[in-house]
Parts: structure tokens; sequence; C-alpha cells
């Protein structure tokens, strides 16, 4: 080493280098090596002496040669369309089209036919607005409705009213309800034999229950006036009766939309305080015990009839007569009595 001096040594390190290329290289043409098998060893070439050196000094040893790191296996890369649920494929099979979502529909139809322009329709002619639409088609093909009158339509519409109040005023369940009916009346009365005459003016009530088609009451008569009755030249004034008796009414079929009809019949047993007048001095004669059948007719118009309520307030006119048969106690000839006046009717 001493000998060859320092021209020696340079010349040993620049060969150096190149022997280490060399051997790390592949060689030319070889296939690539495979992921799984081993690599090849790789010997380094016999490095090149200077001539002249002596056999006997020492060369310098190279310094070994680092082995190739083994090449990595390949990673597989998953393909950028695969999802996650598609299932892994072999080598031999081919991989599933990958999956597109649809396009979601646009909301409300298609957009398109909001902005399409509307089919335009031809104006009717002359005879199709004197004579209808249907006056172009052939008889066999045109309609067969027939457009409802003016009468026909309000026929229904009445029909209608009709069938809601009859809901309103008579339940389905046929309940029975409480019902009162006052009258304030003037009667007239007189005799066949025209002997009895006067005036009476008074209150009436019925107080009872009603049924859909059918009522009963107890009725209670007060009436003052003067009933005068001369006969074989006496003369007999009774100034009041009072008294009552069953009756038989309607109930709430008395009840017609917005107003109220109701019959009522009964029959009276009445008392008639009497005097008997001689001179112009009036005398006590007792009482008179008249009786007789009833009939009154009350008419009149209901308040709010379209509400539901539990009683319902009627107010209007009533037409009666007042027959009296005769007396229990006394002498009375056959009375007739004519009434009208004002009516309450409640239920």
């Amino acid at each position: 080493m001493l000998k060859l001096g320092l021209p020696g040594l340079m010349l040993a390190l620049a060969l150096a280098p190149n022997g280490l290329r060399a051997a790390s290289a592949p060689p030319t043409g070889a296939a690539p090596a495979s992921p799984t098998a081993p690599a090849p060893t790789v010997t380094a070439p016999p490095v090149q002496r200077p001539s002249g050196a002596s056999a006997s000094s020492p060369s310098p040893s190279p310094s070994p040669s680092p082995s190739p790191s083994p090449a990595p296996s390949p990673t597989p890369t998953p393909s950028p369309t695969a999802s996650p649920n598609t299932p892994p494929t072999s080598p031999g099979e081919t991989a599933p089209p990958p999956l597109v979502a649809e396009p979601p529909q646009p909301i409300g139809g298609d957009p398109t036919a909001a902005i399409a322009p509307e089919p335009q329709t031809a104006a009717p002619g002359l005879a199709e607005q004197l004579l209808g639409p249907s006056v172009n088609q052939h008889p066999s093909t045109r309609p067969t409705t027939t457009t409802r009158t003016e009468e026909e339509s309000a026929e229904e519409e009445d029909q209608a009213i009709a069938a809601m109040y009859r809901g309103l005023y008579r339940p389905s369940g046929n309940p029975g309800r409480f019902n009162v009916v006052a009258r304030a009346v003037y009667g007239i009365a007189g005799s066949i034999d025209n002997t009895v005459s006067g005036r009476l003016g008074g209150l009436s009530a019925d107080l009872g229950q009603s049924f859909n088609k059918f009522g009963y009451a107890l009725t209670l008569v007060a009436q003052a006036g003067s009933l005068d009755r001369v006969s074989n030249g006496i003369h007999t004034q009774t100034v009041a009766l009072l008294g009552g008796g069953p009756t038989l009414s309607l109930g709430r079929l008395a009840l017609l939309q917005r107003g109220f009809l109701d019959v009522r019949v009964g029959y009276d047993f009445l008392f008639g305080p009497t005097r008997r007048i001689s001179d112009g001095v009036a005398q006590s004669d007792g009482m008179r015990m008249p009786h007789g059948p009833r009939l009154s007719i009350n008419m009149g118009l209901m308040s709010n009839p379209a509400r539901v309520r539990k009683l319902f307030h009627g107010f209007g006119l009533t037409i009666g007569y007042q027959a009296l048969l005769g007396s229990f106690r006394g002498d009375l000839p056959v009375t007739n009595v004519l009434q009208f006046g004002l009516s309450y009717w409640g239920g």
C-alpha cells in the first residue's frame, strides 16, 4: 500500500463505486420478479488491481455491497365505482356493472306540462248558444240527463229544509218533554134559546208532556166577566168561571219549521159563582157547575228555530170554542162561547 502511493489509492476509490453500481443494477432483458418468488443473489465482479502491484502487498478489501430488498407485494386497488355492498370477485369472474342511482322525479309532475299552453277551445256558435251544446250531436250520443227547472230545485230545497227541522223537533228516540201552552182569551157567550149572553176574559194554561206525535196536559181556566141569564123574569148573573180538565194535543207534531200549528181538544169542569139581581139589588144565588168540551187552535212563529235547544218558544194567536152543555148544579141551558186571543207555546 505504501509502494502504490497516492495514485494507486485514487484509482482504487474510482473503481469501487462502479463495481457497486454494476452489482445492484438488474440484468438487461430479464423478466420482473414475481411478488412471491425469492430475489436472485447478485455476485459482485472481481475488483481489478493496478498493474505493477506486488502480490505480497495486501490489497484493500472491497466494501460489502448491500443486498437489494425484496419488492413489496402489489396491493389491490379498489375500483372507484364499487360499492361497499358489492361482493369481491375472483380473478376468473367479471365484475358486475356498478349500481347507478336514478335521478329523483320532479315534485308535482312534469315541469314542462306547467308551462305548456292550454288547448284553445272553439267559441260556441249561434246554434249552440240558443239550443245548447248538444245541438250538433247525434240524438243517440246526446246526454240523457235533463237540467232541473227552477220549480224542481225549489222543491228539493224545501224537502231538505223540512228534513232538517224534522230531525231537530222530533228526535228518533221520541223522548217525552215538558210542554206548556198559555192563552190570554176574550170570549163572547150566547145560548140557543137566547136567554144567555155575556162577555168573559181571562187566562188558561195547559201543563203536560209532549211526544213526537201526541201530547197530553191538564188545563187550568180562570175567567172573569158577566154571564147573564134572564128567564121567567128572573135575572141571574155568573161573574166568573174557574176550573179545568184534561187535554189532548198534537205534541211536537205541531212544530212546522219556523212556526207552529197546534190543535188541542179537552173537556172542562167549571165552577161559576152566581148572584141574583132583583130590583137592582144583587143577592147570592149559589154556585153553578157548568161543563162541556173545548177546542182551541194555536198558531204562531218560533223564536230561533234553527238552533238546538232544550225548550223551544213560540208566540202567536189562538182561536177557540167552548160549549157548556149544562150544569151539575143549578139551571143553565146549552151555551156557546167563542174565544180568541194570544198564545204562547213552549216545549
